[in-house]
């Protein structure tokens, strides 16, 4: 009686609009997935440098019905090339972490992000010239 009750209560299920889509159960996309995790490995772990592959595996998703069709541009994977300051700036904040003392990597990380955001913030400050 107790578990009917329950049932009675529950609002019926309802499909996510975005963010969820079928496993590739029978492996249809394993090519172009293991291409992409090749190369994030050999650019460190860097995602935006290998956004060609995730295009690729995004296609073969779509191509294979495992997603619905949507244009390539849409799904948020810019064109422009990777900033290859942004790469040495990553290099040296895995650095810093590296070597922090044991309990305080959070910190130097912190410490590292606040850094980089005050560069950034300089290089978009523009000098005005006096007339």
């Amino acid at each position: 009686f107790f578990r009917e009750m329950v049932k009675a209560k529950q609002p019926p299920a309802k499909a996510p609009e975005w963010g969820s889509f079928p496993l590739d159960h029978f492996a249809e996309c394993r090519p172009t997935i293991e291409t992409y995790m090749k190369c994030l490995k050999e650019n460190n772990y860097v995602a935006p440098y290998c956004r060609k592959e995730v295009k690729e595996y995004m296609q073969c998703r779509m191509d294979k019905g495992l997603m619905a069709h949507e244009p390539i541009e849409n799904l948020g994977l810019p064109d422009e090339p990777m900033n290859p300051r942004w790469l040495e700036e990553r290099k040296k904040m895995i650095e810093a972490v590296q070597d922090a003392k044991p309990g305080m990597e959070w910190f130097a990380y912190q410490k590292e992000r606040k850094r980089i955001f005050s560069i950034d913030l300089e290089a978009e400050v523009k000098p005005r010239i006096a007339d």
